[in-house]
């Protein structure tokens, strides 16, 4: 199906968006650059953040983009970025609104170097094959505890964080609760 939109990707006609203001390619030096490099986010809305795998390298405006260096591991801070912890952390004493800027996440320090990798992929990898893939219940859970572990929480940190998260979001912990029960995974 075609849209009716139409670029002109000529040298001369990119040279001149690159120029402008409002050009989506204004920030010319991060557009094209390559996805493995890239964490896509929502920062608008009830859940938001919401951090996911960058699918494309050419994105527009209203997209949302962190950058990592070469030698940092995407997965890894994928990982990171989803975890109870850093929305705890982000929406409890960075930013109280539902619109997350930038500058918030820099006030964020990663201490997870590696060891989130393998259970984020396995959640990309299931996800690919069923959009409805019940990750909370299974690899969230573990994430969310190596994360715990490498800031030192202990056991009433951990439940805070956990109570925080029912009380902020209590039809997806209901939901999630529901089908840890129907594992055989809570009380």
């Amino acid at each position: 199906k075609e849209s009716g939109i139409v670029i002109n990707w000529s040298r001369q006609s990119v040279e001149e968006m690159k120029s402008e203001a409002h050009s989506d390619l204004a920030n010319h030096e991060f557009r094209f650059q390559p996805s493995s490099v890239q964490i896509s986010f929502s920062p608008t809305g009830f859940y938001a953040p919401t951090f996911r795998v960058a699918n494309t390298p050419i994105f527009i405006n209203h997209s949302s983009r962190l950058f990592l260096g070469t030698n940092i591991n995407r997965l890894d801070i994928l990982g990171f970025l989803n975890s109870k912890l850093v929305r705890y952390l982000l929406k409890t004493y960075i930013n109280h609104s539902v619109v997350l800027e930038i500058d918030d996440l820099k006030k964020v320090h990663c201490k997870i170097k590696h060891g989130l990798e393998d259970l984020v992929q396995k959640i990309i990898t299931e996800q690919e094959k069923n959009l409805s893939y019940d990750f909370p219940s299974y690899e969230q859970s573990e994430i969310d505890n190596l994360v715990y572990k490498a800031y030192g929480l202990n056991n009433d940190d951990n439940i805070e964080i956990e109570n925080w998260y029912c009380r902020r979001y209590p039809k997806l912990s209901r939901a999630q609760k529901e089908n840890l029960r129907k594992l055989g995974k809570s009380d």
